[in-house]
Parts: C-alpha cells; structure tokens; sequence
C-alpha cells in the first residue's frame, strides 16, 4: 500500500484542497473472515477529483479515532479544509490539524452537549460581531 500512496500522491496534491476523512467498514469481507470482527478501513478522499491519497485499515483492537492522526501524517494538509464526521471531534485532532496548517469543519452532536453549548454561544458572538459591521456598497 506504501507504493501506491506514493504515486497517488505524485499525482493528487493535498494541499490547499478539500480533504474529507471517512471511515467504512467492508461488510462484504466479514465472511471470509470466518465471523471476525468486520475489517474497516479509513479513507481520505480528496474531494476535487474524488480520489483517495490514502487510506489505511483499522487494526480491530482500536478504532477511527487512533488511526485519524496516523493517516494525517501521510499527508501534507497546509491550507486545505478537513472534514470529519462526529468520531473526529476530538482535541487531539483538532490541535494536529491546526499545528499540520490545515483547517477543519467537524461535526458536533448533542450528546457533547458542554461543546454544544459553547460552538453554539460562540456563533451567535461571532453572528452578532459581523451583523453591527456597516455595509459597504461598491
């Protein structure tokens, strides 16, 4: 897998791009190994042209969440927009994204609800900030 990361990313750049990260389990596979647990693998997909500069599988003694910052050390993110589903939002996530120059659209649920509150309260300042700056016509 190593080599083809490598060409792919010769040909796909991910930077200043959209990259979403994604995980998927590969259903198909659970019975050929003999009703383990179900193999699953994580994507990221660049957006644009829809291909995948990597992926790696996830070992099924862990989860997304330890392999998130595996598969963004194989990237070079500056500048570009990363999404992930609720299992990304995570601290530890967020600050490698950030110190990597990336930027990052994350989804938060109820059941965070302190964070919730706060992305929430932190809206309507930031709405209320621009909705008092004056128009400008050109």
């Amino acid at each position: 897998m190593c080599a083809f990361m490598e060409w792919i990313g010769e040909i796909v750049d991910s930077k200043n791009t959209h990259l979403a990260i994604d995980g998927k389990a590969l259903c198909g596979a659970t019975e050929k190994t003999k009703c383990a647990a179900t193999p699953m693998i994580l994507n990221v997909v660049e957006t644009v042209r829809g291909l995948l500069p990597a992926q790696l599988p996830v070992d099924s003694k862990t989860n997304e969440i330890a392999m998130i910052p595996e598969l963004l050390n194989l990237l070079d993110i500056s500048g570009s927009i990363i999404t992930i589903d609720a299992i990304g939002t995570q601290t530890a996530i967020m600050e490698q994204i950030h110190e990597q120059e990336g930027h990052f659209v994350l989804t938060v649920k109820k059941n965070q609800q302190r964070l919730m509150r706060r992305s929430i309260r932190s809206w309507i300042n930031w709405k209320g900030k621009t909705s008092k700056r004056k128009k400008v016509e050109l």
